[in-house]
């Protein structure tokens, strides 16, 4: 596995990748979110804006991590193997996926 970070200050236009908005064929899909609309990037930003203007001391907000696989472990690598792999990634990041 290999772990691609990416740390911003905006929202919108990380939302917008994550979700591949402006490429639908992509395919993307979200496999967790907690505390967070994932139905678009506009309203997934919006909650997350929400919740750091709680931090306004808080620098570069945005995390983003993508988590790539080896192709030969596509038929074991499930999406609901993903979600937990991604929980236990940010946990060793000392980020609880649950109330961040």
């Amino acid at each position: 596995m290999i772990g691609k970070v990416k740390v911003n200050k905006s929202f919108g236009a990380m939302c917008q990748y994550v979700l591949q908005e402006k490429t639908p064929d992509k395919g993307a899909e979200v496999l967790a979110a907690y505390g967070v609309r994932t139905d678009s990037a506009a309203h997934m930003a919006a909650d997350f804006d929400m919740v750091r203007a709680m931090r306004p001391a808080l620098g570069k907000a945005v995390l983003h991590v993508a988590l790539a696989f080896p192709v030969e472990e596509k038929e074991k690598v499930t999406n609901e193997v993903m979600g937990r792999i991604a929980q236990d990634y940010l946990k060793g990041l000392k980020i609880d996926p649950e109330n961040t």
